[in-house]
């Protein structure tokens, strides 16, 4: 089988450019790009370091990762990491050792999401889903979508959920792929490459559109549940009317909370859409949640907290704008978040303070990092997966 799209460039020339220019902004319209003025990229702030990032291991995939759909799934004993190529690599946790290896034969745009009964799922750029044993990398099945697939497929309940970049959500058989239900909404004629990555809870499938709306359906059956408005497209011009939400809904007990750009950050009812609050925000990255806040880096470099009743500020943390900061991952009562130039950096849950920095490779981190059990795992750009132990005081 051949894969289609084009290679994307590595190493550290792009890794400082796309920091310059934010990781997602290459924006299509009928195969056509635009990008946005470089940002100035902020010096490191000095710190005092109270919590350190000690290597553990770096392994190389040999297959550069080149976009942030893509992203290391953590499974008990091991990592299964994909890259842009097509490229598919298992690593074990505790040491590194490359326990498998496989080339699928398409470009991949998104995952590994991982499923039951050690089944990994991938989506491809020419329009597939795939899934592998995460044994030994056996391909089980594959089936053609509507679209390239750019954001990780999603399993729970025996049923995986994939989102196309033509703003279509199918439900498949995690089992033999069979297609089981289809939903497709009304696409821009200008928007982030890319597509949302959908949450599954409780029976249901919630996700945003680049039109800056946001939809829930019955993950059994495909029957809609809510429609709602996050954000509403203003300007003259159809860059400006941008508001395409591009990130994985984080919920609560009672919440979804979605984020946009150019748009709203907004928390609705899970049962019924009702928009409960909503504040102006700008990002394409995935969020992160606690107890008390939601955690946002948005489209400028800034990291902030939002309170998760009101939706009011609680601390930005701007020192680092233009760096490419992703999406913050929760590690006890502090937050890691990678960037463009390679570093992975540790601040306070509690307000926001940078407290720990590591350089962990010379290349681009863009996704979020994994932390289970105090260690840090990221994946760079050229290829290599790296994991640190953090070490915080008590």
């Amino acid at each position: 089988m051949t894969a289609t799209g084009r290679r994307l460039p590595t190493g550290a020339g792009r890794a400082l450019c796309q920091a310059a220019l934010g990781a997602l902004l290459c924006l299509v319209m009928t195969g056509c790009s635009s990008t946005s003025a470089p940002a100035k990229v902020s010096p490191l702030p000095r710190i005092q370091a109270t919590v350190f990032l000690s290597p553990l291991w770096r392994s190389s995939a040999d297959a550069p990762a080149a976009h942030d759909g893509l992203q290391p799934a953590v499974l008990a004993d091991r990592l299964i990491v994909a890259g842009a190529s097509g490229q598919v690599t298992a690593f074990a946790r505790d040491s590194g050792k490359v326990l498998w290896k496989r080339d699928i034969g398409h470009r991949i745009g998104g995952g590994p999401g991982a499923g039951a009964d050690r089944r990994i799922l991938l989506g491809t750029r020419d329009g597939h889903v795939l899934a592998l044993d995460s044994r030994n990398g056996k391909p089980l099945w594959i089936t053609a979508l509507s679209s390239e697939v750019l954001s990780v497929p999603q399993v729970a309940e025996g049923r995986v959920i994939v989102q196309t970049a033509d703003s279509t959500v199918t439900c498949l058989d995690l089992y033999n792929g069979k297609r089981l239900w289809e939903q497709d909404s009304l696409h821009p004629v200008l928007a982030l490459r890319g597509a949302p990555t959908p949450r599954i809870a409780g029976g249901i499938v919630y996700t945003g559109f680049a039109n800056g709306r946001a939809r829930a359906w019955q993950l059994d059956s495909g029957q809609p549940l809510w429609d709602s408005t996050v954000a509403l497209a203003t300007g003259t011009s159809e860059l400006e009317r941008m508001v395409d939400i591009h990130a994985q809904p984080q919920l609560d007990s009672e919440r979804v909370y979605m984020v946009s750009y150019q748009g709203k950050a907004a928390a609705m009812d899970r049962a019924t859409g009702q928009l409960l609050w909503s504040r102006d925000a700008s990002s394409y990255q995935h969020m992160a949640l606690d107890a008390d806040h939601l955690y946002i880096s948005d489209t400028s470099g800034t990291l902030q907290a939002l309170d998760l009743e009101t939706g009011a500020p609680v601390w930005r943390q701007e020192a680092f704008k233009g760096r490419g900061l992703t999406t913050p991952a929760l590690a006890g009562r502090y937050l890691v978040a990678g960037d463009a130039l390679g570093f992975v950096h540790v601040f306070t849950r509690a307000d926001g303070r940078p407290v720990g920095r590591r350089r962990a490779d010379r290349s681009a981190i863009r996704s979020q990092p994994r932390v289970v059990n105090g260690k840090v795992y990221v994946q760079a750009d050229d290829g290599d997966m790296i994991a640190l132990r953090l070490l915080a005081p008590g």
